[in-house]
């Protein structure tokens, strides 16, 4: 569609300097449409960019005179399609999916490693309190740990070997039927925890730091039953499972305190700007933590619950290690070409 055509939508006279813009525009946008955007040239899509924006002003202009509001329609016409060319929306494809996850996810937990940095202190040190709290009285175990009924089940795992064997030896001669159920529940129960750790950050991070320092007086309190007995087949037994289950919930404490500070400080843009902005920031680390604690489920099911000797459990945690730090050189490097990135 040429100027004259244009022109022939309406009896009055279009004056020159909006019809040249016009055909100019729809010049670029036939050219960038039979080529396709990504092979024209830079400086033809500088000016292609130039010519819209001055689009924009004159349609603000037709809209305000009478004589010349019968041009709007085919304005804004045009102005669609160079905007859909000029600015199109990337499509959900496989090989962005991979984008994501193997640089946008990194790098912003390498960014949040402050907040992940500031969850593992909190938990840490809730943990040896609860462990020196639960050594000077053993009672207060049963605060700590749901899965103790009274004072004399914790009586028992403090002063009994065979009752702390037993616990340790739990679930060994389940079937794999039982096993997998088991998995899927914990699974399911650990997930919701943690993500609730995360979005509870919204509420100013208060129910984030009281899940952490919850998490950090039940982990401290079982080694303090165990301080005078089977402490190394405690470590055996809790390790392998809890090394992807409590760095799962450290991640997410870390995202929940980012939202949380965000709510704190929300800066010049508004407060919702900046918890949006936030929020988008942490979906990567629900993301990773959703993949630990079905990790950590499946090594609670079929790891802890097994013959396994301790020797090869611990050998386990090592190995358990490995892509916990990978994942963070690999976090390091993808906010490096981030930043490098946004320099350029």
């Amino acid at each position: 569609m040429g100027g004259t055509s244009f022109l022939s939508m309406n009896a009055q006279s279009l004056p020159d300097h909006y019809r040249q813009v016009y055909d100019n525009l729809k010049d670029s946008v036939s050219r960038s449409t039979k080529k396709g955007i990504k092979k024209v040239p830079v400086a033809q899509i500088e000016s292609f960019s130039h010519q819209y924006l001055i689009a924009i002003g004159m349609l603000s202009r037709l809209r305000a005179n009478p004589a010349l509001r019968g041009y709007v329609q085919p304005f804004q016409k045009l102005l669609l399609e160079a905007n859909i060319l000029l600015y199109p929306e990337e499509s959900y494809t496989l090989k962005r999916f991979f984008k994501y996850v193997w640089t946008t996810v990194p790098a912003q937990l390498w960014e949040n490693r402050y907040f992940t940095a500031l969850s593992f202190a909190i938990c840490g040190v809730s943990s040896i309190i609860g462990f020196i709290i639960v050594l000077q009285n053993f009672e207060m175990a049963e605060i700590f740990l749901g899965g103790l009924r009274d004072s004399k089940d914790v009586e028992e795992y403090l002063f009994s070997p065979e009752a702390q064997a037993k616990m340790l030896q739990a679930g060994r001669n389940s079937s794999n039927s039982e096993k997998s159920i088991f998995a899927v529940a914990l699974m399911i129960n650990n997930i919701r925890v943690t993500l609730i750790c995360l979005t509870m950050g919204a509420l100013f991070a208060i129910p984030t730091l009281f899940l952490l320092i919850q998490t950090g007086f039940m982990l401290g309190a079982l080694p303090a039953l165990f301080y005078k007995g089977d402490l190394y087949g405690l470590g055996a037994w809790m390790l392998p499972h809890g090394v992807p289950e409590v760095s799962a919930v450290i991640l997410g404490g870390g995202g929940g305190l980012k939202l949380g500070f965000s709510m704190l400080k929300p800066g010049p843009s508004g407060m919702g700007h900046q918890f949006r902005a936030a929020l988008k920031n942490v979906s990567g680390t629900a993301l990773v933590c959703c993949l630990l604690l079905v990790w950590a489920g499946l090594v609670e099911s079929f790891i802890r619950q097994s013959t396994l000797g301790n020797q090869i459990r611990y050998l386990i945690v090592g190995v358990s290690l490995i892509p916990l730090l990978l994942l963070y050189w690999r976090a390091y490097i993808a906010y490096q070409q981030s930043v490098k990135r946004n320099i350029e």
